[in-house]
């Protein structure tokens, strides 16, 4: 294979596919994309979908916004189902400084029209019957929130995409990123290609692959778990579904999973992944589940939402994704290296920024800057101070104080 183009996006996540979907609505007809294995074979197949637009930030609020939006309208413009479930979400707030955070968040939403509520402990209850509302002296309830299938917004984004003429090349790893006359060329196992501008969107092999082009990103893999449930009596598949419930001093989220739930904690006993380099054939994996480390963390789950304690476990995941030091991702051209831009780093909430930080990446490439600013996305906001032990001291910090 040889090829040319003018825009390279490597990495076949939610988040390459939607910075290739994107571009190809601005009208970059000339855009490949290049997988190591298969589509969200990385890290996108085993996420737990959560969207909410819940943003202490102006910008980044919008940002999520603009995912949720496009989300409930890639399916009739695909004809691909993407499995949205706009089931609301509530977030519980057991003191008052955690109202007034509401009361702030609450304000950002009514400059951006997203629908927001502080409601009452009675409320949340009728919201989300399942919970015990002991200590509960308000919630943040946002009706357009939910969750979605990631394989099938993956697979959305990449029948927008080539629809409009952008190419997918699958078992297609970068092997060497060398800057050379006429632009980029890329390296690959089945072959070069050529390309004015290169998109990294490879999650947590980014770390990896920017080096070849000698760029160091501060990124640093972090394990996550949720539990999915049995049954849970009282609960029907598609019969009124919960809102996605979090509890930021439990430190855990809980959403409906058909019949049963998954829950999925910020625990405090956590270390970083691979520090020294992502294992071969990494694809479509995950890690051993610990149970015992994040029992506490499903101990108070438990107290939470009592049912928890007598719905047995039926299956655990362990995987991993990139993490910033600031959990917040990497976007837009790499300082000091001309037409190289990165897409990563989504801290695991790469399925609801993806969207958003897609089309606003696209923008940057396509038309020079994007449409809103994104200055506290950018690229360039770490220095040379951010190696891998800085990255991952506050990676970790960032992990455990989640919420």
């Amino acid at each position: 294979m040889f090829a040319h183009a003018r825009v390279a996006v490597v990495g076949g996540g939610v988040g390459g596919l939607s910075v290739l979907y994107h571009l190809a609505k601005l009208g970059e007809r000339d855009a490949v994309l290049l997988e190591a294995n298969e589509l969200t074979s990385g890290t996108t197949w085993h996420a737990a979908g959560l969207c909410t637009q819940f943003s202490s930030s102006y910008n980044l609020m919008g940002l999520l916004r603009s995912s949720l939006e496009l989300y409930r309208s890639l399916e009739s413009e695909t004809g691909q189902p993407v499995g949205l479930h706009s089931t609301g979400s509530l977030r519980l707030a057991q003191s008052a400084d955690r109202l007034d955070e509401f009361a702030h968040v609450a304000g950002v939403a009514e400059l951006l029209d997203v629908p927001f509520e502080v409601v009452s402990p009675e409320r949340a209850l009728e919201l989300f019957p399942y919970m015990r509302p002991d200590g509960i002296i308000g919630a943040a309830y946002l009706p357009t929130d939910g969750w979605i299938d990631p394989t099938s917004l993956a697979a959305a984004y990449a029948k927008g995409a080539t629809d409009r003429g952008a190419v997918i090349h699958r078992h297609t790893p970068v092997t060497a990123i060398e800057r050379g006359p006429g632009g980029w060329h890329l390296e690959t196992a089945r072959g070069e290609v050529c390309a004015g501008t290169v998109v990294l969107a490879a999650g947590q092999w980014s770390r990896e692959l920017a080096l070849l082009a000698g760029a160091r990103l501060p990124l640093v893999s972090m394990p996550h778990h949720y539990v999915i449930t049995e049954a849970v009596g009282g609960l029907r598949a598609g019969e009124d579904a919960l809102p996605v419930l979090r509890d930021p001093d439990a430190s855990f989220y809980a959403r409906q999973d058909n019949e049963g739930l998954i829950v999925g904690p910020f625990e405090r006993e956590i270390e970083p992944w691979a520090l020294n380099g992502i294992p071969k054939g990494f694809h479509n994996r995950l890690l051993r589940p610990e149970l015992q480390r994040i029992m506490p963390s499903l101990d108070a789950a438990a107290e939470r939402i009592p049912v928890l304690g007598e719905t047995p476990i039926r299956k655990a995941i362990n995987g991993p994704d990139s993490y910033t030091p600031d959990g917040r991702c990497l976007m837009g051209p790499v300082p000091g290296l001309r037409d190289f831009h990165v897409l990563t780093g989504f801290s695991i909430f790469g399925i609801v920024w993806s969207g958003g930080a897609g089309r606003y990446a696209a923008e940057w490439i396509v038309e020079g800057q994007p449409s809103e600013n994104m200055w506290e996305v950018d690229v360039s906001r770490f220095g040379g101070y951010a190696r891998t032990a800085y990255t991952a001291s506050r990676a970790t910090e960032v992990y455990q104080r989640e919420y």
